[in-house]
């Protein structure tokens, strides 16, 4: 097509050059643009390949993401199988998120199975379009350059006779007479221009036909990337319900839907609100009214401070065991109760009996809470609210002081106010263990550890010591043990003639 031989030194005119040259190659222009439209197609091809990658790829993604939810909820007892609840939610999520993951696949194979098709198959329209114009084009140009050379060869022929014919003298042959072979030159020219003519004409009817072509893959084109937005975008409106559905279903929740269920579960171990608050005096333990436990006397006493010199209220007891205990408090249930100052009474002296009308009484001792080795006696003085309060007081102390009562017969004295000497292992009441539940086990037996606080001293004890009397247990049927009880209380004289507490008010 573009073959014509070009004169190099002569630029001739297209329009009175008897071989007029070209403008350019038009078939070659014309599969340059099927080319174009071939990588147009080739191009949307990757990317709906790649984009069905991506989906097939998405779908595994999703399979992991299920696997998160995919077994069952760690203590999922505490939740309600029923649906509305944690567990159904669960449930919703797992079922959700597989219906997206297998949706991702349905879309992979939706974009390969409709929508690559049809770009396949315009791909390989283009690809005909273009083996066809390069089979037509080439065998047209080839007769047009055939066509031109013979007529170029026969003008160039007729140029050297025309100028031989000027030349050389004498008789010139047929063959190269000028007149013949401007005959043959217009003979030549004749048929390239009818071979020019008829390949011009098939190169127009392609050129008026791309605008065709053109359209139809352009419709194609258009159409299939309409298929390709229906199905992403289809996809993507999947993905939407599926988690507005999740969504919908956790808002959908009761508040109270989870726990009223766990109550109604675990009502067996969970707290009626209903059951009335404990109370320390109904519980009984063990020994809680054992003798031994039992004040002889207990209330308040005022005490002579040893600075100065001022009387200050304390709580005091006299146990069985023999001690006077001080307490400056007495309230078991926000302070552990530690005696401030114990005496042990078989070990002090006690002064003078309280003159009538007089509630002041003196005992001198050791603070048995100290270093025996490092603490001297001291005068402790008391003063009960009343003459007879300090008489109760003083007959008890009395008695340990002077030996004629001791931690052995103080419990079979009559003048223990204690009502159960016996008191049972169990009596009433015991102290429940409440049986711990789950991650609650650790702290439950913590607290099933802790004792209970011991119950208030009864006051009232005191009273039953008043009609007591102070005389000494009884001796035995055999009379040989009454001698130690009648020494030990004139040493306890002997002691208070010592300490000069006789006759003191």
């Amino acid at each position: 097509m573009s073959a014509a031989v070009e004169k190099a030194a002569v630029a001739e005119d297209p329009l009175t050059s008897p071989i007029p040259q070209e403008k350019g190659d038009v078939a070659a222009l014309l599969l340059e643009r099927l080319d174009a439209w071939k990588h147009a197609c080739g191009y949307l091809e990757e990317y709906v390949e790649a984009t069905a990658n991506l989906h097939k790829s998405l779908s595994k993604e999703y399979d992991k993401v299920l696997k998160t939810v995919n077994e069952p909820l760690k203590e999922g007892n505490h939740f309600a199988q029923a649906n509305g609840g944690i567990a159904s939610f669960f449930e919703n999520i797992r079922s959700n998120t597989q219906a997206l993951a297998n949706s991702q696949l349905e879309t992979e194979k939706a974009l390969r199975g409709q929508l690559l098709p049809t770009l396949n198959r315009l791909h390989s329209e283009i690809k005909n379009k273009h083996k066809e114009l390069t089979s037509g084009a080439a065998k047209g140009a080839k007769s047009v350059e055939k066509a031109r050379g013979l007529t170029q060869k026969q003008i160039e022929h007729l140029g050297t006779n025309t100028a031989n014919f000027d030349s050389v003298g004498g008789k010139i042959e047929p063959a190269q007479d000028p007149y013949i072979i401007q005959r043959a030159v217009q003979h030549h020219l004749h048929k390239q221009i009818l071979e020019e003519n008829a390949h011009k004409k098939d190169l127009l009817d392609v050129q008026n036909n791309f605008l065709v072509f053109e359209k139809h893959v352009l419709e194609t084109l258009r159409g299939a990337f309409s298929q390709f937005f229906q199905i992403v975008g289809g996809q993507t409106d999947k993905n939407r319900q599926f988690y507005a559905d999740i969504n919908a279903n956790f808002q959908n929740i009761p508040d109270e839907f989870e726990w009223t269920n766990f109550t109604v579960r675990s009502a067996e171990i969970l707290i009626d609100p209903t059951t009335p608050n404990r109370s320390l005096e109904a519980i009984k333990f063990p020994n809680q009214n054992h003798r031994s436990s039992q004040p002889l006397i207990n209330g308040l006493l005022n005490r002579k401070g040893k600075i100065m010199k001022s009387y200050d209220a304390y709580h005091y007891a006299v146990t069985p065991a023999g001690y006077l205990h001080e307490f400056s408090r007495n309230n078991d249930f926000k302070e552990h109760p530690e005696p401030e100052l114990s005496l042990y009474l078989a070990e002090c002296v006690i002064g003078a009996a309280p003159a009538a009308g007089e509630s002041k009484f003196i005992v001198a001792g050791k603070d048995a809470n100290k270093n025996q080795h490092l603490t001297g006696k001291h005068e402790f003085a008391f003063k009960a609210s009343s003459h007879d309060e300090a008489m109760k007081w003083y007959s008890i102390i009395e008695q340990f002081t002077t030996g004629k009562l001791t931690r052995q017969n103080s419990m079979a004295s009559t003048t223990s106010p204690v009502s159960d000497p016996t008191s049972p292992v169990i009596v009433g009441e015991t102290i429940p263990e409440e049986k711990p539940a789950g991650k609650d086990k650790a702290v439950a037996a913590a607290a099933v550890d802790e004792k209970p606080t011991a119950p208030p001293i009864d006051t009232k004890a005191a009273t039953k010591a008043e009609s007591a009397p102070t005389t000494a247990a009884p001796a035995s049927a055999k009379g040989t043990k009454s001698e130690p009880s009648t020494a030990t209380a004139e040493k306890g004289e002997k002691s208070h003639k010592k300490f000069g507490l006789f006759g003191r008010s």
